[in-house]
C-alpha cells in the first residue's frame, strides 16, 4: 500500500533526524582542550548542570615553565631588556639553578606597597619534576 510505505518513510527520515539530534547534544557533552597538557584541577561534578563559559577544568602545558615575577621597580626596569638571561632559584629547592631568558616586561605599572612595579616573564630554558604551579622562586637577572 502507497499510504503506508509513505508512513513508514517518514518514521524512518523522523528517527534518523532524532538520532542526530541525540548525536549532537552527546557531542556537545565532551570537553575538549586545543593544547596537549595535564589535567590539574576539575571544578565540577558529574552530572551537575554548567552554565556557558564557567571554568570546568584546568589544564596545563608542563612542557615548557614561564615565570612571572611582579615586583621589578621602576629603578630595576630600566636595567632589563627581552633577551636578558636570568637565573631562576626556588626556595623549596636551594640547590636547584634554572636559567631562562626575558620574554615579555609589561608596559603598564602596578603600584605595590607605595612602589611602580612592572610584571616581567621569563621562560625556563629547562625544567625539573619537583616545580609546581605558584612555587616562590628568586629571580637573579643577568648582566
Amino acid at each position: 500500500n502507497p499510504d503506508d510505505l509513505a508512513l513508514a518513510e517518514a518514521r524512518v527520515k523522523n528517527a534518523e533526524a532524532q538520532i542526530s539530534a541525540a548525536e549532537s547534544a552527546r557531542d556537545n557533552l565532551y570537553l575538549s582542550t586545543p593544547i596537549a597538557g595535564t589535567v590539574v584541577k576539575i571544578d565540577f561534578v558529574l552530572g551537575e548542570e554548567v552554565a556557558a563559559y564557567q571554568p570546568l577544568v584546568v589544564v596545563a602545558d608542563f612542557s615548557q615553565w614561564v615565570v612571572e615575577t611582579n615586583d621589578l621597580t621602576e629603578i630595576e626596569v630600566v636595567d632589563i631588556a627581552l633577551g636578558n638571561e636570568v637565573e631562576i632559584i626556588p626556595d623549596a629547592l636551594p640547590d636547584l639553578k634554572l636559567n631562562g631568558t626575558v620574554e615579555a616586561i609589561e608596559d603598564m605599572y602596578a603600584v605595590k606597597y607605595g612602589d611602580i612595579t612592572y610584571t616581567t616573564r621569563i621562560r625556563l630554558d629547562s625544567s625539573d619534576p619537583r616545580l609546581r604551579w605558584g612555587m616562590t622562586v628568586a629571580v637573579n637577572f643577568k648582566e
